[in-house]
């Protein structure tokens, strides 16, 4: 498959080649193997400062001739699928590199904020699934590495802000009749963070400013996020008039578990001395969440 995309705004046409391919090696067992280039002028960045809850918030950019360029990446990957009797193994081995990524710097490294880089990622995906009849169980493991550059820091590489090195999925479904019951753990690693290590000053128009001084990027990490989910469901409906409905029961977070999601750092004068110390205040994502919802279909 060839793509080809021109980008008239940028008077640019770039040229996309994405190859895939499949072998099978006897009669349960596939090799698989996929290398591609990609591009595309529109894209998002998620930035914490706009948020108002523990979903960040989208700012969307278009590459112009001037600012920001268009996002380009390469991806190749290799893998094995192998199937037997309701058994299911599936592994993938990949690596990415992705060229124009902006971001919303929080050091005032320019004086936008904004800057680009570039990410390289490497990693692995794993899942084996097994069904028993009415009862499926399946479980996936992730591995990854991601790390960012950014043209404004030079040659340093640092760990990206995604980079959650360990993820792990384990989930069981069991069928009765009417009935789907569905219970499922969740594993990741924690969010990299930067902390903050000092606090500089400086005199403006006479009066002192005071600012605070971060470590190395994200080489501090935040608490492993882990939680257990339960659902039910029933579905009913009435074979003559085709009528259809699903009444669901589900709760997130089962044992209620304090998820950590980011951790701010700011200046606070607590001992009313006029000079400020560094606080921090660590947010998370929801606890305990029970749902209810009912989904009806009419002829």
């Amino acid at each position: 498959q060839l793509r080809i995309d021109y980008f008239p705004e940028l008077d640019e046409v770039l040229i996309n080649p994405v190859i895939n391919c499949q072998y099978k090696f006897g009669r349960n067992l596939w090799f698989k193997a996929s290398y591609g280039h990609y591009a595309q002028a529109l894209r998002t960045v998620r930035d914490a400062d706009l948020d108002v809850s523990n979903v960040l918030e989208k700012v969307w950019y278009l590459a112009d001739d001037s600012t920001q360029s268009i996002l380009t990446s390469r991806q190749l990957s290799i893998g094995a699928l192998y199937t037997y009797k309701g058994l299911l193994i599936d592994l993938d081995l990949y690596w990415k590199t992705s060229n124009g990524l902006i971001f919303l710097n929080p050091y005032d490294i320019t004086s936008s904020g904004i800057s680009e880089g570039e990410a390289r990622n490497l990693g692995l995906d794993f899942m084996i699934k097994q069904k028993f009849g009415r009862y499926q169980t399946w479980m996936s493991y992730a591995y990854g590495r991601i790390e960012n550059s950014i043209e404004d820091l030079g040659d340093q590489t640092f760990l990206s802000s995604n980079n959650r090195p360990h993820q792990f999925r384990w989930v069981h479904n069991l069928y009765a009749g009417p009935l789907e019951f569905s219970l499922g753990w969740i594993y990741k690693s924690g969010t990299p963070f930067t902390e903050a290590l000092g606090i500089s000053q400086f005199e403006e128009n006479g009066e002192t400013i005071y600012e605070l001084e971060y470590g190395p990027i994200n080489t501090q990490r935040l608490a492993s996020y882990h939680r257990l989910d339960l659902s039910v469901w029933y579905k009913f409906k009435d074979r003559k008039s085709r009528f259809r409905g699903l009444l669901g029961v589900s709760i997130q977070n089962l044992y209620n578990r304090d998820n950590p999601w980011r951790t701010f750092f700011f200046l606070d004068d607590s001992d009313n001395d006029e000079i400020p110390e560094i606080a921090s205040e660590e947010r998370f994502f929801l606890g305990f969440k029970p749902n209810v919802s009912l989904s009806l279909r009419f002829p």
